[in-house]
């Protein structure tokens, strides 16, 4: 039996869908639109405001930063494991808005360097253990 690898199992997830639109969307879980429009409200009415620097950890395809393009004037930093699904974030992003691959269980982000850190649907997709070393300060 294939050993689970959270990188690998997931590129190879990628990869299979990453010819059209509705594959980005089903990439990182489908509705797109909707669920970035949910995500943009829910960190709205956390307290994200214009001139703020947000992190997303697990950004994916950007269904976020497509959302948070054009309606907020923030620094934003997208981090996701595959490469593909962050080019086709910033392809429909904020042309400000940088997206870096990070496969280590971090933030790649010194310490007090962003005013909020989001992770949508980071943590179903890791183990345990996993889990506990990514929030491990």
């Amino acid at each position: 039996m294939a050993e689970f690898h959270f990188v690998e199992d997931y590129e190879n997830h990628v990869r299979s869908l990453i010819a059209i639109d509705e594959a980005m969307s089903l990439a990182v879980g489908g509705q797109y639109k909707e669920f970035g429009a949910i995500e943009r409200a829910v960190l709205q009415y956390a307290g994200l405001k214009n001139g703020m620097s947000l992190i997303d950890l697990g950004c994916g395809s950007g269904r976020l930063a497509s959302e948070l393009s054009g309606r907020m004037k923030i620094e934003y930093l997208g981090i996701d494991i595959i490469q593909e699904l962050l080019t086709y974030a910033q392809s429909k992003s904020d042309e400000a808005y940088r997206f870096v691959v990070n496969r280590a269980l971090n933030i790649p982000s010194s310490d007090s360097s962003a005013d909020m850190v989001s992770a949508f649907s980071v943590f179903t997709h890791l183990l345990h253990a996993e889990t506990y070393l990514y929030l491990e300060p």
